[in-house]
């Protein structure tokens, strides 16, 4: 497996340096890529996976970052992302009996996007009191090169929240988090199990809504 890989890039800041915005544009050409499938064992049945050659593939596509102090105490972080990818193979070829060329890669969302949002609370010889809620957001994608209908999973978003406290003098330190606020349970990926149709198909699913505290000390 081989990459050529090109990228052009801008890194700024300006009104005092309380704003920074960075902004890639990217292009990749494989040859050669290694890729895994979900396929079934022809004799038994049972689920399997396989390293394929998946051809060629070109991807090409923008990612760009804003960051910004509102004021002393407030933080915005936002990030996007824009991804084209295709892979170019022989017409001919296959895997688990789909064509391969001009099907996009595997977990390869086209949009994709992140934001944070940090409030400091000052207080003074108490330390300081942070608020933060952030989340992730992507378009749908397919679990395998094959772009089997049977294992899209559909686009999500994710939130969290978090509050945390930090010593004055900077030893000690608590943190509770709640993990997806709103208890989104997105597959990370499907894979088809059954030979020639799409009626019993395996699913890998993402934690739901959890809650979790840590409490830190520096000597």
């Amino acid at each position: 497996e081989k990459i050529d890989n090109y990228e052009l890039g801008l890194k700024s800041q300006f009104l005092d340096n309380r704003v920074t915005f960075n902004l890639a544009a990217f292009y990749y050409k494989y040859k050669g890529i290694q890729a895994l499938i979900g396929s079934n064992d022809p004799l038994t049945g049972a689920a399997i996976v396989l390293y394929i050659n998946a051809g060629d593939p070109r991807t090409y596509g923008l990612e760009g970052e804003l960051s910004a102090r509102l004021t002393d105490n407030l933080e915005v972080r936002l990030g996007a992302s824009y991804l084209d990818t295709k892979i170019i193979a022989n017409p001919a070829f296959s895997a688990d009996g789909r064509v391969l060329n001009g099907n996009r890669l595997a977990q390869a969302p086209e949009f994709s996007g992140n934001a944070i949002v940090r409030y400091t609370v000052p207080m003074a010889d108490n330390g300081d009191l942070t608020f933060q809620a952030d989340g992730r957001w992507q378009s749908f994608v397919y679990s395998g090169v094959d772009n089997d209908p049977a294992e899209k999973v559909d686009g999500y978003g994710i939130a969290n929240l978090r509050v945390s406290w930090k010593s004055a003098e900077g030893h000690y330190g608590l943190e509770a988090f709640v993990d997806n606020v709103f208890d989104k349970q997105p597959p990370l990926m499907y894979q088809n199990n059954v030979l020639n149709a799409n009626t019993d198909v395996s699913t890998y699913d993402t934690l739901g809504r959890f809650y979790w505290a840590r409490v830190g000390v520096k000597f």
